[in-house]
């Protein structure tokens, strides 16, 4: 989810995101690099600003905030895309084997 290189989301996806955030949606886009390769993510600014550490970043203070870019050349593409499904659907989509409890 909200990977560059993946296929585009339906437009459906993208249009009903404000309606999930109740009215509280900030437009804009933010690219996150990530990894050695740079692997592009564009994901919405209130999204992202759901984690305390990116709303840090997009703060006025931080170079981030007015390039609407993050840099993350140490973490994993695998990694941050489950974070940034996360974000959006609030649920990591993960399901509980039927044998646990």
């Amino acid at each position: 989810m909200g990977s560059v290189s993946e296929s585009k989301q339906p437009s459906s996806f993208t249009e009903t995101v404000p309606d999930a955030f109740g009215g509280r949606f900030v437009p804009g886009m933010f690219t996150l690099s990530v990894g050695p390769n740079e692997q592009l993510f564009e994901v919405h600014k209130t999204v992202l600003c759901q984690s305390p550490v990116f709303a840090a970043m997009c703060s006025s203070k931080f170079k981030e905030a007015h390039d609407k870019h993050v840099k993350l050349p140490e973490d994993d593409p695998e990694d941050v895309g489950k974070l940034v499904q996360y974000l959006y659907a609030q649920d990591f989509g993960i399901k509980a084997s039927e044998d646990e409890p």
